[in-house]
């Protein structure tokens, strides 16, 4: 009996050399990220020598909404200034409580603004304000850290209001917006 259990003992120890020897699956590909340590706000991994930082939670969304957001930012005027059509498809690209979103939906009524957020209790902020007072020019959609799930070609504008610099995979998720902005689209970033 020991001996008809040799080659099978055999097989598994040729097996599990073979297995031990093989090459570990190749890192992720960093380029053009580098990692460091992390500074206070920081993640520690940089793109063009700049540090991303963490995503500002779901958690501060009062703080986006705050009442004296339009005078400190002149929200209205930047709004004014990007010139919506009535009939645009607009991206609002970390769209967090929609407080762009929102305003900029009034300015496209025969449009469309498409708010991305890869956080869902983000979303369902959103989705609750919506269904509260029956929003039909504001859609939801849920990014990635890569992409903003866009359709190429779909959108006149795409806007970044104070998120570019939380965005993991910032060279990702730019080579998508340019491919979902149509020919003349523009991307205003804040």
């Amino acid at each position: 009996m020991p001996l008809r259990l040799l080659p099978l003992l055999f097989y598994l120890a040729v097996c599990t050399g073979c297995t031990a020897q093989a090459d570990p699956p190749p890192p992720e590909d960093t380029a053009p990220y580098t990692f460091q340590s992390p500074s206070r706000d920081g993640t520690g991994k940089y793109y063009l020598s700049r540090e991303i930082s963490h995503v500002m939670g779901h958690l501060a969304a009062d703080w986006l909404e705050r009442p004296e957001r339009e005078a400190e930012e002149n929200v209205s005027q930047a709004i004014d200034n990007m010139d919506i059509q009535a009939d645009e498809e607009i991206a609002d690209i970390g769209a967090g409580s929609g407080y762009y979103s929102f305003r900029m939906a009034e300015k496209a009524p025969q449009g469309k603004v498409y708010a991305v957020d890869i956080q869902p209790e983000m979303l369902d902020l959103m989705r609750q304000r919506i269904e509260r007072e029956g929003i039909n020019k504001v859609e939801l959609i849920r990014a990635t850290e890569s992409s903003p799930q866009l359709e190429a070609n779909s959108v006149d504008l795409a806007i970044m209001v104070d998120v570019y610099h939380e965005l993991a995979y910032p060279r990702e998720m730019m080579q998508t917006i340019v491919s979902a902005l149509r020919p003349g689209g523009r991307f205003v970033l804040l």
